[in-house]
């Protein structure tokens, strides 16, 4: 409608108030997972949301959400994600997701990544089996 593409604070806070609603009316059902939404905006950068099944939103550097998300943010922050290319915090990055579900190392697991970056000319890709092994 208005030339651009949607920010990521605008979708974010859009899917944040219709979640909200879900939870009011009792003729509908609450989500029940949380949405991590990262963008890229050619005025304000790279950005990162997380919107909340109860409707909240928050802007973040990092977050988790599900199983080991409490682990998963305590080494989110001893990282410091600001000084690291692209390259440089993917092996991080899947290091965490790894460590935090070490309690069903018994089972199968399959890890997949994505990333917006210049390379990618800020578009979302999903990274190769190649590159995520």
């Amino acid at each position: 409608m208005f030339g651009i593409k949607i920010p990521g604070a605008v979708l974010s806070e859009r899917l944040a108030l219709k979640f909200q609603m879900n939870t009011i009316y009792s003729g509908q059902r609450p989500h029940g997972t949380s949405i991590i939404i990262g963008n890229h905006d050619t005025m304000k950068g790279f950005q990162l949301f997380m919107v909340e099944p109860s409707g909240t939103m928050f802007q973040y550097y990092g977050c988790a959400s599900g199983r080991g998300k409490q682990m998963a943010r305590n080494e989110i922050e001893k990282v410091k994600f600001r000084d690291l290319t692209v390259e440089e915090a993917m092996p991080k990055v899947a290091g965490i997701l790894l460590k935090c579900q070490e309690e069903m190392k018994d089972k199968k697991q399959e890890l997949e990544l994505s990333m917006i970056s210049e390379s990618s000319q800020f578009k979302h890709k999903i990274l190769s089996r190649q590159v995520v092994d």
